[in-house]
């Protein structure tokens, strides 16, 4: 459903409740609050799903609003709708990651006689993990040997635009030949009591109470790791939002930016077949609690190896 539809739900949903006297704290509200916080969490959703976010916000927002009557009560409502639709948009990215791989490439492929199958094969599988804009603009200028010069008039923009399109492609790809692209799933799983052993043993001892108070909700801490189109998404089990932002990774080394403050945390990432292990190199992040975020990043990312799964993909 797009964006204009949903929003015609939601009016056509708001006049009904109106017309069958649902018990609104006030029939109002909702239109207001709805105005006020709309673009914000547009804002944070891209992150996750890039432009799906606003379809993503506009099916929140309709979920609110049948429950309008009890979430409006609530000391911060806006808290409850930024996560349902945190959880929603990680079903979104679950979902997209999981379709059919797009066949452009095995066109192409096929045409090139020369190619030796395996490599035709390797290419298919990395080129089709990319957006369709990055496989368009590889294909011309690696396949078809069309010009830079070529490219940006056919896409609108100058030579140096395109440079750093083709740039962020081939980077891409990079990380899609590396087999870093997908979900990692940390192989250990930490009650509270672990947690706090380990926090200490690492010389944490005063950031435990700070990061189990962070943590308390969420149960046994067990991280999956979605890396996809330059974006991270740090989860608890599939969906438990953590943390999520933009990620770079270069010559064995990988850096999250988180969305909303300044920083990075850059690993070096040692990736063996379909294990990961990320040991902290450096950590510009502000603390957290009056805790260092070097505790909060050894219990979500550095604490134990990760294993690529890609039925949670």
């Amino acid at each position: 459903m797009n964006a204009v539809a949903v929003t015609s739900a939601i009016d056509r949903t708001f006049d009904q409740a109106k017309t069958s006297r649902m018990a609104l704290v006030d029939p109002g509200g909702f239109e207001a609050f709805y105005a006020d916080r709309k673009g914000a969490l547009v804002r944070a959703l891209h992150s996750i799903v890039g432009h799906d976010a606003e379809d993503v916000a506009q099916d929140a927002f309709a979920t609110l609003l049948e429950r309008w009557d009890v979430v409006s009560r609530y000391d911060a409502p806006e808290s409850w709708l930024r996560r349902i639709a945190i959880r929603a948009a990680c079903r979104q990215r679950q979902r997209d990651a999981s379709r059919p791989r797009n066949e452009l490439l095995s066109a192409v492929v096929a045409r090139e006689a020369d190619a030796p199958e395996p490599i035709a094969a390797i290419v298919d599988d990395v080129i089709s993990k990319l957006t369709a804009s990055e496989r368009e603009a590889l294909l011309l200028r690696y396949v078809s040997d069309t010009s830079v010069k070529e490219l940006a008039q056919h896409y609108g923009c100058s030579d140096a635009a395109m440079r750093v399109r083709l740039h962020r492609a081939r980077r891409h790809a990079a990380e899609e030949v590396v087999g870093l692209s997908g979900t990692w799933v940390m192989n250990a799983s930490w009650s509270s009591d672990a947690l706090a052993r380990l926090l200490e043993a690492h010389g944490y001892a005063s950031a435990v109470a700070p990061v189990l108070a962070e943590f308390a909700d969420l149960g046994d801490i067990r991280t999956h790791l979605h890396l996809a189109d330059g974006r991270f998404l740090l989860t608890n089990g599939p969906d438990e939002h953590l943390d999520h932002g933009r990620y770079t990774y270069a010559r064995g080394t990988l850096r999250l930016d988180s969305a909303g403050y300044e920083g990075g945390v850059t690993y070096r990432a040692n990736i063996e077949g379909d294990s990961l292990e990320l040991r902290q190199l450096e950590n510009r992040n502000p603390r957290i609690h009056g805790a260092p975020d070097d505790a909060f990043q050894l219990a979500l990312v550095g604490s134990s190896p990760f294993s690529w799964h890609p039925s949670a993909t």
